[in-house]
């Protein structure tokens, strides 16, 4: 209560410069505040954590349902081969370009090596399977910025979800090998989503005259984050698949949309304060280690696409550095690196959700300069 009085009294600061503002815009200094309340003031301890679990596992099924919203199923016949050709050249090149930078910076660095004793490979592949995702919003809003022509725009917002779309799905298939198998997870998460999304169509049929999806919405998204905890499958892309499977089939599809939008801040805002509290750093090279990944993730997403349509046999890119234009992160990797520490909590976790966000923080203050050069060139 002081706090919030007293911040009524505070005197209005200057407006925060680009590239940092960007930084304000996707939550980066409540973060920090996690950071001071969880591993400096030790407000939000382990035991605390444990107990508000539930809401971190809200928080995580709805980055999945906001990504699941954002898909649209009739990108699959309408999308020009050049967007799949765009989406896929900078997905896959930043996968193998993290994954190997990852693998050989484990190997040649004994604190590396100590902090993954075990599951080397998976780990090297879960962060190359992350670092293949973008930030829809995060692009969107940069292209509007600086004034993009509203084709690119839009080409560059579908290749954003297509990536993000792709690294949830090559990071249920990393992380499922290892309790269902080569590759069974996968299978998992969307078996259990499309049951979610089942069972959240009906409920939301039912409470359409109440004109009020909020109980049906939360409900499902709770049980699609329980049902991937419980089957050790990711939860983002549990409810990623509930949504997508069962919002185009609604009377109000844009009613769902709009409270996805409308609690979106507030939810993401409370999972970013409990992953900055999760923050633990066992040793200084995961410093490194994410500085160096987010610098091969960036040169391969523009490598790709600037030498790849050279494959592509005239699948022009909309612009020859387009494959900068998704460069900027956010939630979606951010709650994978958030599932899979609470799924498996460890020093190995720990440290790879401190790669992730450190990547993640690098990868938006590079956005806008990355941005600019994309959509500088030519525009169609």
């Amino acid at each position: 209560m002081v706090a919030g009085i007293a911040a009524t009294r505070l005197p209005r600061f200057p407006s925060i410069p680009a590239p940092f503002d960007v930084l304000t815009l996707a939550g980066t200094h409540l973060l920090l505040l996690g950071l001071v309340l969880g591993p400096f003031g030790e407000v939000l301890d382990d035991a605390t954590l444990q107990v508000l679990s539930p809401v971190t596992a809200l928080g995580l099924g709805w980055v999945g349902a906001r990504l699941g919203a954002r898909f649209e199923w009739r990108w699959v016949r309408r999308l020009p081969p050049r967007v799949w050709a765009l989406a896929g050249t900078q997905a896959v090149a930043a996968f193998v370009a993290v994954a190997l930078v990852s693998a050989l910076l484990i190997k040649a660095i004994p604190a590396l090596r100590a902090t993954w004793p075990s599951h080397r490979w998976t780990t090297v592949l879960a962060l190359g399977a992350m670092a293949a995702a973008s930030a829809p919003d995060l692009i969107t809003l940069l292209a509007r910025r600086l004034g993009a022509a509203p084709r690119l725009i839009r080409t560059l917002r579908a290749a954003g979800v297509l990536d993000a779309a792709f690294g949830v799905l090559a990071f249920s298939l990393v992380l499922g090998g290892r309790r269902y198998g080569i590759a069974g997870g996968l299978p998992v998460g969307l078996v259990a989503g499309g049951i979610v999304g089942a069972l959240f169509f009906a409920l939301a049929r039912l409470v359409l005259a109440a004109d009020d999806m909020t109980a049906p919405l939360m409900g499902a998204i709770l049980l699609g984050a329980g049902a991937g905890y419980a089957a050790g499958v990711s939860s983002v892309l549990v409810c990623a698949v509930a949504v997508a499977s069962a919002g185009p089939f609604l009377e109000r599809r844009r009613q769902l949309a709009r409270r996805l939008d409308s609690w979106e801040r507030s939810v993401v805002a409370v999972l970013l304060l409990l992953t900055g509290a999760l923050l633990r750093l066992p040793t200084m090279w995961v410093l490194a280690l994410g500085v160096l990944v987010t610098a091969a993730r960036i040169a391969a997403r523009w490598a790709g696409v600037r030498f790849g349509q050279r494959v592509w046999r005239g699948l022009a890119p909309p612009a020859p550095d387009a494959g900068l234009g998704g460069v900027a992160q956010g939630g979606v990797v951010v709650a994978l690196a958030v599932g899979w520490q609470l799924s498996r909590p460890g020093p190995a976790t720990a440290a790879a959700l401190a790669a992730v966000v450190l990547g993640v923080t690098l990868s938006q203050l590079a956005a806008g300069p990355c941005m600019a050069r994309a959509v500088r060139p030519r525009e169609l």
